[in-house]
């Protein structure tokens, strides 16, 4: 028998500390991104028109 027993603690915005089986853990992340393109007013319609008519088959309603 396996007893696993998992506690996260979020103490700010970026900080969280885990405590997994046996002891702590501590881990931060960052990420900085940025989005961007080259695409034209039509590439990005056709581009949304097609997202759009892919979640309505995923996400019905």
């Amino acid at each position: 028998m396996i007893l696993r027993t998992d506690y996260q603690f979020v103490f700010w915005k970026r900080f969280a500390v885990d405590i997994i089986n046996i002891g702590p853990s501590v881990a931060g992340y960052k990420l900085k991104a940025d989005v961007g393109g080259n695409f034209s007013d039509e590439d990005r319609e056709l581009f949304f028109e097609k997202l759009n008519e892919a979640l309505k088959d995923k996400f019905l309603g």
